[in-house]
């Protein structure tokens, strides 16, 4: 879907809308919903061979190990951004969210660097229980001004995509066998 497309504005508008509902939960619906994506997302990476990690659909379409990069980075990187909200601070310059590191990481490595994300996202709700400034915010580059906890809850539509594109890997013709 290209932007000014009118399916893809009414799944953003559709989107945005769960965010700012979700948003208002408590603590512990932000932790029961982190743990479902948790697991559904490591089960998707689970016992997957190094060929299987690295193999790509296509020419410009993700492995499953570039995905879980990228879910470790922009994990690490909502954390960072609602902790700074949290607290009444916006962030002071642009950072491109999610982006991957060189992949010098094996399959394992990958899977041990989005447990690492999914802690540091753990440790964001944790704050959120103590401080909340929700009137800073900070510009979402497709769903717009986001406070502490609406960068929170855009994780987990995020998160289930990534997901459902991990499973379509597995899925895909030419997926290796082992």
């Amino acid at each position: 879907m290209e932007r000014n497309d009118p399916a893809r504005e009414a799944e953003i508008q559709s989107v945005r809308a769960w965010i700012d509902r979700e948003a208002q939960a408590d603590e512990a619906r932000f932790v029961e919903r982190l743990e479902q994506r948790r697991a559904s997302l490591l089960k998707a990476m689970a016992d997957l061979s190094e060929a299987q990690g690295r193999f790509q659909p296509g020419p410009d379409q993700w492995s499953v190990e570039e995905v879980g990069r990228h879910v470790a980075h922009f994990l690490e990187g909502c954390s960072r951004i609602s902790g700074m909200l949290a607290e009444g601070r916006a962030p002071a310059e642009p950072r491109r969210m999610g982006m991957m590191a060189d992949p010098q990481e094996n399959l394992a490595g990958v899977v041990a660097l989005v447990e690492e994300g999914f802690v540091r996202f753990a440790e964001a709700i944790e704050r959120l229980k103590s401080s909340c400034d929700l009137a800073t915010t900070y510009a979402h580059p497709i769903f717009g001004e986001l406070n502490c906890r609406e960068w929170l809850a855009f994780c987990f539509p995020h998160l289930n995509a990534h997901i459902r594109q991990i499973e379509r890997i597995k899925a895909s013709p030419g997926f290796p066998m082992e």
